[in-house]
């Protein structure tokens, strides 16, 4: 049997030099380390909806970039809210309600949000899919058991939530 590393190891190169370059961005702070974000989420997200499948070096470049931006100015919440989010997606999985691979790159993905921005990923994922998921069974292009590529929905949302997650936070808190 072998491991998923090892079967694309063009994506798993690129997100491995990727993950290097999030780790030493993240670690500065710096504005570039967004674009980072957001192309290795484009990355998995193209690799879905091609193959219907994302490779481990994607979570793990993204795990790397949201682990050092969480040394260096998250807070316990936060790794609270990014595992919990993994744990949900792990057990949608287990049901068939999700990919393999959606649970650790949304959890990888959720490093690098704050808690709040993590709960706007989520929810904005899901609504995304079900949007999409809703007009393609409506238009008759998908059936009920046909699977959805999930990561480009995680890409779009946690573009969103990393840009613009405090304020959609903000805008959310005062509808209540």
């Amino acid at each position: 049997m072998t491991r998923r590393l090892l079967r694309c190891p063009v994506p798993v190169l690129a997100a491995a030099a990727a993950g290097l370059l999030a780790v030493g961005l993240s670690a500065v702070q710096s504005p570039w380390s967004g674009a980072v974000f957001v192309l290795l989420l484009a990355g998995a997200a193209w690799e879905d909806g091609r193959t219907g499948y994302i490779s481990d070096g994607w979570a793990l470049a993204l795990a790397a970039g949201g682990l050092s931006r969480w040394m260096t100015g998250g807070s316990w919440p936060d790794l609270f809210a990014a595992g919990l989010l993994f744990l949900i997606l792990c057990v949608l999985a287990r049901c068939g309600a999700a990919g393999g691979g959606d649970a650790p790159l949304a959890g990888a993905a959720a490093l690098w949000l704050p808690w709040e921005g993590t709960l706007l990923f989520a929810w904005g994922a899901c609504v995304l899919g079900g949007l999409a998921g809703a007009a393609l069974l409506l238009t008759k292009r998908k059936r009920l058991r046909d699977g959805l590529p999930f990561a480009p929905f995680l890409c779009l949302s946690g573009g969103a939530a990393y840009v613009w997650g405090e304020t959609l936070w903000t805008a959310w808190l005062s509808l209540w």
